[in-house]
């Protein structure tokens, strides 16, 4: 979707709030709440994608609560562990943006990754997957 907005004299920018990164395990239900303000009392709107593609994480569902907020929910199954980004940007109607990226790892706590490399290649073996 094409968005564009004419950046207003004196336009005061978009404050996004920072975004921690999220640690889950496959079958659990990630739900961030992501914030956003202006100080002209402008209209946030935000819009997600991984970075390098136009969609958002498969499975997953982003809302724009219109209200300043915005929900990303995600229930990760076991192939989807690993490191995952969320691009997310929240837009002002005064022509302001600001950029966050929402980091998510899949796994066990204190594992980048742990069911080897069948969860993304079935083809590889992994000395894990082995043993």
């Amino acid at each position: 979707r094409v968005r564009a907005v004419r950046k207003r004299d004196g336009n005061r920018e978009v404050v996004f709030d920072q975004i921690e990164e999220q640690r889950i395990e496959p079958g659990e239900t990630l739900d961030v709440t992501l914030h956003a303000s202006d100080a002209d009392g402008d209209l946030i709107t935000f819009f997600a994608q991984v970075p390098g593609t136009l969609d958002i994480i498969p499975g997953s569902s982003f809302e724009d609560q219109f209200d300043g907020t915005a929900k990303f929910e995600w229930t990760p199954r076991v192939e989807d562990s690993g490191t995952h980004v969320l691009r997310v940007v929240a837009y002002d109607d005064g022509g302001g943006e600001q950029m966050r990226d929402l980091r998510i790892i899949v796994g066990p706590a204190g594992e980048e990754r742990f069911c080897g490399g069948a969860c993304t290649n079935p083809d590889a073996v992994g000395v894990d997957d082995l043993l």
